[in-house]
């Protein structure tokens, strides 16, 4: 037992500071990668303000997401087919084949690169899906440089998956769940270790550059009152048709485009974006602004509605045209939207207070994320962590337990990602 104890120690501690490494890497890249994001939007936003799309004109608002679709499209296509695939799904794809698990750097720099050009323009994207990627490229661009076995390939990249969302959100507890819940990695006490040590370490790194607040402020939020557990639940089945609707929308387009040239698809995307943007404008962009104003109630329920169907038009099409970007936060502002458009129906009819559109907002957030990505752990902890409010958790469970029993009786238990695979599958077949 002594001498199974001693090779233990051997293989854990070698992978502490290489898990530091792949923490610190992951998060120098994920926050250079927001900071060419934001730099871009300064340069040509009003007032230099990020994410101020809905300062802009009518005609520039409708001309850049249609000038960043054409220029990803003469970016793709002039790579080679096998290597356009970027994002989560395309991760997750190469964690599940088995073996030895290589992610090309020159998947990362397309990712980096195109990944921000999609966001600067507008398209209906966000950076965390980038971020996952980048940091599993970190994370397994060190553990190949050193050579080391199968297993702990695989283990230093899922650690920089951690260490991504870690450096993107300020969550390093729910990079570990996402890992366990999406990835379907075990957690087996030394892979436990270095996951947590790689996302605390990037956590940290991304506090030392941004601060200790999370990735958008979030107020202080007046708590429902027990008989609005009720209306919760109901909102949770609605968000659950969202999912329903959000995945299959996904799936089908990505299905349908996969045979089309890029130039079609990209400036499908962007046309339609830019579309949805002059009757939206909150819509263009990673949203986080107006998350905040919606957790405030300061977006009235028209405007709520209109950012909650065109949000989810857009990031079906965006998404199932390939945009390189990804889906979490699109899904936190639509289930936010929803969210705080049920709390101000329920408010007009007197069934509840307008007060609390706030703490509707955040379950719906919760409710949408962790349906379509077919993950409640990892929302419910991304709540937590993002709002740092327990009495959120109850209310983010009841609205978790109606949304995930819609998605599952429906679609089954596969998240988006694995329905984007599927059609990448179908795609490969034909």
């Amino acid at each position: 037992m002594e001498q199974a104890r001693d090779q233990h120690h051997v293989r854990l501690w070698p992978m502490i500071p290489m898990a530091i490494a792949a923490g610190t890497l992951a998060a120098i890249l994920v926050l250079g990668f927001r900071w060419l994001i934001e730099s871009g939007q300064q340069l040509f936003l009003p007032d230099g303000q990020i994410g101020n799309y809905e300062s802009l004109s009518l005609s520039a608002r409708f001309a850049i997401p249609i000038a960043g679709g054409a220029v990803l499209a003469w970016i793709y296509s002039r790579l080679p087919i096998h290597r356009r695939d970027v994002g989560i799904a395309y991760v997750l794809s190469h964690i599940q084949a088995g073996g030895k698990v290589v992610l090309p750097f020159s998947q990362a720099c397309l990712q980096f690169c195109a990944g921000a050009l999609a966001i600067i323009s507008g398209q209906s994207v966000d950076r965390e899906g980038p971020s996952i990627h980048l940091g599993a490229s970190m994370g397994n661009l060190l553990a190949r440089h050193f050579g080391i076995s199968t297993e702990d390939i695989r283990l230093l990249t899922v650690t920089g998956v951690a260490a991504g969302i870690a450096a993107a959100l300020n969550t390093p507890l729910t990079g570990v769940i996402f890992v366990v819940e999406v990835l379907g990695e075990s957690l087996a006490p030394r892979k436990l270790l270095s996951i947590l040590t790689g996302a605390v370490t990037a956590a940290m790194l991304g506090r030392m550059a941004y601060g200790a607040e999370p990735a958008f402020a979030v107020p202080q939020l007046n708590v429902a009152s027990a008989q609005d557990f009720l209306w919760i639940v109901l909102l949770g089945i609605c968000i659950g048709g969202l999912a329903v609707i959000a995945i299959n929308g996904i799936e089908r387009i990505s299905r349908i485009m996969s045979t089309r040239s890029v130039w079609l698809t990209f400036m499908l995307a962007g046309v339609m974006t830019a579309i949805f943007g002059l009757f939206s404008p909150h819509i263009l962009g990673i949203s986080y602004d107006t998350v905040e104003a919606l957790l405030l109630g300061q977006v009235s329920g028209n405007a709520l509605l209109g950012l909650m169907c065109f949000k989810l038009a857009a990031t079906i099409i965006c998404i199932g045209c390939s945009v390189p970007g990804g889906l979490i936060g699109p899904c936190l502002v639509i289930g936010g939207a929803a969210g705080g458009l049920a709390c101000q129906l329920l408010a007009g009819a007197g069934m509840t207070s307008a007060d609390v559109t706030g703490f509707y907002a955040m379950t719906g957030m919760c409710a949408m994320l962790g349906a379509t990505l077919a993950a409640p752990l990892t929302a419910i902890t991304a709540l937590f962590e993002l709002t740092g409010d327990p009495y959120l958790i109850l209310a983010g469970m009841l609205a978790m337990i109606a949304a995930d029993s819609i998605c599952w009786s429906i679609l089954g238990t596969d998240s988006v990602f694995q329905h984007l695979i599927s059609a990448k599958h179908m795609r490969a077949e034909r």
